[in-house]
């Protein structure tokens, strides 16, 4: 199976997802029909984790996309840069935030998202998800990387909010403390 720019997918490719905005990790290519059937999908596809550094089967959600949906959906591999870049950032934010992002009791969600601003354009800034696999696990919520001074900010539910229209599981309010918004759709 190919991305649609022609090249190979392979299992561990890092990827944009979710229409360009999230890195992911292809964890599965099901190109036969007892491949593919035994996943409920009429086609080829593709699986895949938002949890890049987990290994499959860790707990963490797999999502099949069918292979004919790959341009619809932005799937695309990281460029050589990205991947350096992903490095740099997972270690800027183990050095600022004390979170190690490949420990097992961490899972981590990266999503490159356009900000709107008040002149109209879009600011595009690095967000974090860490969720907490055990109850040893660091502090889950979300983070926002600052362009600026590279800085990690955790964000209050009210900025989830404006971001993304509702907040999420894991939040990480000002007092500091864990809350568990009401996940969308309960």
């Amino acid at each position: 199976m190919q991305y649609p720019d022609g090249t190979e997918i392979r299992i561990d490719d890092l990827i944009w997802a979710d229409e360009g905005i999230q890195i992911a990790r292809i964890v599965g290519i099901l190109e036969t029909e007892e491949e593919y059937t035994a996943w409920d999908e009429p086609g080829p596809c593709i699986l895949y984790t938002q949890d890049i550094f987990s290994a499959a089967g860790d707990g963490n959600a797999l999502y099949s996309l069918p292979a004919d949906l790959l341009v619809q959906e932005g799937i695309g591999a990281l460029s050589e840069n990205e991947r350096l870049l992903l490095r740099c950032l997972c270690r800027i934010l183990a050095d600022r935030t004390g979170h190690d992002v490949h420990s097992p009791d961490c899972n981590c969600h990266i999503w490159k998202y356009p900000v709107p601003m008040p002149d109209g354009t879009f600011n595009h800034r690095w967000f974090l998800h860490l969720g907490a696999t055990r109850e040893n696990a660091p502090h889950p919520g979300w983070y926002a990387l600052d362009n600026n001074d590279l800085s990690f900010t955790p964000l209050t539910d009210e900025e989830l909010l404006v971001l993304w229209g509702h907040p999420f599981y894991y939040t990480t309010p000002a007092n500091g403390e864990i809350a568990q918004a009401p996940h969308p759709g309960s």
